[in-house]
């Protein structure tokens, strides 16, 4: 028997040698040699013996990553719980904002919905105004016209196409083809009073039609009855005080300033709630913008340019802390000089709206 190990099963080594007979024998060469099994059975048990330590070393090893490979993947497995965590976090801020931008949308539909009917009321209020206004193309030849305008030609619908020159009017000392084309030549517009020969008077504007910044396709020809003066005077004031009382009943800041001068000369009840009581009579840019001088933003030459009496811009009020939609044009005030009629929107909702949408981009970019 081989000598055993603990924990390994005894072995034993069965050996077999032919022996010659006697007759047979012979003096070996090296018949005094012997060898020593036991030695090398005991050195090949070692290197077992030491292979199967290494194999247990390894398969230790193997097992120690084996854990920590195991312990990584819980740690990623927590990772990406908190991850979705935070996924239904900003999920549910997501939430949030569309609920948000809902509310932003049907203010926005309101806002519409409020333009579209001041729009019918503008086009309604032009229709009763009793303007007569002739329309030519690039040919100075008829494209639409206004009923009133019978009242300075005599035209029928069949009159369409009609060139300007073929028509017969009753103004008195007025060359009508003259001041047309001066005024489709240099685009500038002109007004002035005329008198037809049945005594009426009217207020005559000739404006380039503009398709265009710097584009003219043909003439506009508005005429005014302007006959009962003062009448006309008293009812323009009354419809001024009713006009202001409108103002100051609408929720955004409406203001009139001296366009020479930038002295304001009105502000609605917004506009004293949001840059003080006192305005009237004060430089705009001192009290809505606090600045010394006149801002490099003014719209007052923009709006003064021919064909171009109204202009629509944004602006931040540092101010009022506000992002407010402009409009300004240019209006006539009752004592005869043109003024800047202004009126800001506030739309500071709706920047917020665009930066929390820019946001909103962001996260799930």
């Amino acid at each position: 028997l081989v000598p055993g190990k603990s924990g390994v099963e005894p072995l034993g080594i069965v050996f077999v040698e032919t022996l010659p007979s006697p007759s047979q024998e012979a003096p070996a060469p090296h018949a005094g040699q012997e060898y020593d099994l036991s030695k090398e059975t005991e050195q090949r048990i070692a290197d077992l013996e030491q292979e199967l330590q290494f194999n247990r070393e390894n398969l230790q090893a193997t097992i120690e990553e084996l854990e920590t490979s195991n312990e990584e993947l819980q740690a990623t497995n927590e990772e990406l719980l908190a991850s979705n965590e935070e996924l239904q976090s900003t999920n549910e801020e997501l939430q949030s904002v569309n609920e948000e931008l809902h509310t932003v949308n049907a203010e926005y539909q309101s806002k519409i919905t409020e333009l579209t009917e001041l729009n019918n009321d503008l086009d309604n209020l032009m229709a009763s105004t009793g303007i007569g206004a002739l329309f030519l193309d690039e040919n100075l030849e008829i494209r639409k016209f206004t009923p009133e305008i019978n009242r300075i030609f005599n035209l029928l619908q069949s009159d369409a196409g009609r060139p300007l020159h073929h028509l017969t009017h009753t103004l008195v000392d007025v060359d009508l083809m003259e001041i047309v084309r001066r005024v489709e030549k240099t685009a500038q517009g002109m007004d002035r009073e005329v008198q037809t020969s049945s005594g009426d008077w009217f207020l005559m504007r000739v404006l380039p039609y503009r398709i265009a910044a710097n584009v003219v396709s043909g003439i506009v020809l508005t005429f005014v009855d302007v006959a009962p003066v003062k009448k006309a005077q008293a009812e323009l004031e009354r419809e001024r005080a009713q006009l202001l009382s409108l103002f100051d009943s609408i929720r955004h800041v409406i203001y009139v300033a001296d366009i020479d001068t930038h002295e304001i000369l009105y502000a609605n009840r917004a506009c004293r709630d949001a840059f003080g009581p006192d305005l009237v009579g004060r430089v705009c840019h001192e009290v809505l913008q606090r600045r010394e001088a006149p801002c490099d933003f003014c719209t007052n030459d923009a709006i003064r340019k021919p064909g171009r009496d109204t202009v629509e811009w944004e602006h931040y009020n540092p101010a009022s802390g506000a992002y407010y939609q402009i409009v300004d044009r240019l209006i006539r005030w009752p004592d005869g000089r043109d003024v800047r009629f202004e009126m800001a929107i506030d739309v500071t909702a709706r920047k917020r709206a665009e930066r929390d949408s820019a946001r909103l981009a962001e996260l799930l970019n």
